[in-house]
């Protein structure tokens, strides 16, 4: 009796052992790293010929999952993309990496959103949908963020609102500064950055402040999805001479 049950036992442990993922932390271009330099961490599912993963970020809580070759690095079969709140965004085909056939998108309340067709991984046909099943005309679906008012109305709103440090007015400092930023699916500014900097810290530091306090924009949309953009603004610093 103690004889079966520890073979009962160790039987269920061997079952455990072999259901569990195995789990690999993975580098941009999907090599083996270590755990606190991996920018993919890989659940890995080896029961069929082409293993089945689920792949988490770092920094991220979006997460996606289906059959991927590690040999070839590519993906192959029906993939699902889930967003940071567990919802699915997206489902289709990949044939070795390239997006094939029809994808079907969703919104963030579970209804489809889009139905595009695929032929090596070019859209061929797209058909969007509001919450409601009613159709949205391809050009509202596929749209780049937008400052409220339009793209001169952003030009002065930083015209108006720009500070020249007097440090550097009294020591003539001058230069333009390209300002990175990400526009989020809310439309708030996100992740600033100086592209390309003045030369003096300073003034750097005012282009940067002068972006985070943009008010939220309109969204981008891809495949009538919000969608994260990424953005950049020149901001010049010129000292003007006035006349006596």
């Amino acid at each position: 009796m103690k004889f079966n049950v520890l073979f009962l036992f160790l039987f269920a442990q061997i079952i455990n052992t072999y259901s569990q993922d195995t789990i690999r932390y993975l580098n941009d271009n999907f090599n083996d790293t270590i755990k606190y330099s991996a920018t993919n961490i890989v659940h890995i599912n080896y029961t069929d010929s082409i293993p089945y993963t689920k792949w988490y970020y770092k920094n991220s809580l979006s997460w996606k999952q289906g059959p991927f070759d590690f040999v070839t690095k590519t993906k192959n079969g029906v993939w699902q993309h889930f967003s940071d709140m567990n919802t699915i965004t997206r489902e289709g085909k990949y044939v070795r990496d390239s997006m094939e056939g029809l994808w079907t998108y969703y919104h963030a309340t579970g209804e489809i959103c889009g139905e595009v067709e695929y032929k090596n991984n070019k859209v061929i046909d797209a058909k969007y949908f509001d919450t409601k099943g009613r159709k949205v005309k391809k050009k509202k679906a596929n749209i780049f963020p937008e400052f409220p008012g339009g793209q001169n109305k952003l030009l002065k709103y930083i015209a108006e609102n720009i500070y020249y440090p007097p440090e550097a007015k009294a020591k003539n400092w001058q230069g333009k500064a390209v300002v990175e930023f990400v526009i989020n699916k809310n439309g708030e500014v996100s992740n600033v950055r100086i592209k390309k900097s003045t030369q003096y810290q300073i003034l750097d530091i005012e282009a940067a402040r002068i972006i985070l306090s943009l008010p939220r924009w309109n969204p981008g949309k891809q495949h009538n999805q919000p969608v994260f953009v990424r953005y950049s603004v020149p901001i010049n610093f010129r000292l003007v001479e006035t006349g006596n």
